[in-house]
C-alpha cells in the first residue's frame, strides 16, 4: 500500500487525465519562471518568503506529477 503521510491511500484518488497531467507541467514550468525571475533580483530586492513558497509549491507540483506518473 503506498501511503504518502499517515491515514493517506494514494489507491483512493482517481489518476490525472492527460489534460490535468498538461496543466500540472504547465504550472511547473510557470513556477520555475517565475523563481528564476524572482532571484534575479539583487539579493537584497529578493522576497525571499515569496521564493520560499514558490519553491514548496514547485515541489507540490512535481510530487503530484510524479504520483500521477505512478
Amino acid at each position: 500500500m503506498n501511503v504518502l503521510f499517515s491515514g493517506t491511500d494514494l489507491s483512493q484518488f482517481r489518476p490525472l487525465s492527460e489534460g490535468q497531467k498538461a496543466r500540472v507541467r504547465d504550472a511547473i514550468n510557470e513556477t520555475k519562471r517565475l523563481i528564476k525571475k524572482e532571484t534575479a533580483y539583487l539579493s537584497e530586492n529578493q522576497n525571499a518568503s515569496y521564493i520560499n513558497y514558490l519553491t514548496n509549491h514547485l515541489r507540490m507540483l512535481e510530487n503530484e506529477l510524479a504520483l500521477a506518473v505512478k
